[in-house]
């Protein structure tokens, strides 16, 4: 219904359109907290063909890495991957800071959901080394290191990395990204108890 009156104001205004790109990109970020995948998907690829058509490079390549993140949620990495292409393509593989670090997370994402953990946890070790990285970045980072721990039997190593995701989900309010810090928590403890 949000994205029916989004159209109708972009038809009906255009001088108003200018913040409709945006709209889409927060409600794709809105609908990813809301785990609701497939309208993260749906809202991310409105935003990103509106960004393309005003040639807001920096905001399209945001959703394109919001985009990818979310495909990797629904376990489709080869189009996260080719969401991720686009970004570098964008910039000739010259990224800003504030889209290299989300760029080197979402590559690592998609080399964990292939079943490459070496690439995984050396893109991830880069994301949790720089010193501007946000805590909601080392969040992120932090639970896909547990997720990478748990896939190679480190548990214990796992649920340290699910305790750092969730003590740097705490220090910016993110209930999402606690959340996910204690969904890994779970994934975790129901393999300490199924037999081996």
């Amino acid at each position: 219904m949000f994205q029916q009156f989004l159209m109708e104001v972009n038809n009906w205004f255009p001088a108003l359109s200018l913040g409709i790109p945006k709209a889409y990109f927060y409600l794709g970020l809105i609908s990813r907290a809301f785990r609701d995948f497939e309208g993260a998907v749906e809202a991310n690829q409105k935003a990103i063909h509106l960004f393309r058509e005003r040639r807001e490079w920096t905001f399209c390549c945001f959703a394109l890495q919001n985009l990818a993140w979310v495909l990797c949620k629904l376990e489709r990495p080869q189009e996260a991957a080719e969401a991720l292409g686009e970004v570098t393509q964008i910039f000739a593989g010259q990224l800003p800071p504030e889209l290299a670090v989300e760029q080197a997370l979402g590559n690592a994402y998609v080399s964990y959901l292939e079943g490459n953990y070496s690439p995984a946890k050396l893109l991830l070790h880069e994301v949790l080394r720089l010193p501007s990285t946000k805590n909601e970045i080392k969040s992120m980072a932090w639970c896909l290191s547990g997720y990478v721990a748990v896939a190679e039997g480190e548990l214990l190593l796992a649920e340290d990395m699910a305790n750092c995701a969730i003590a740097s989900a705490e220090k910016v309010f993110d209930s999402r990204l606690i959340n996910d810090g204690t969904d890994l928590l779970r994934k975790i403890r129901r393999q300490k108890r199924s037999p081996a």
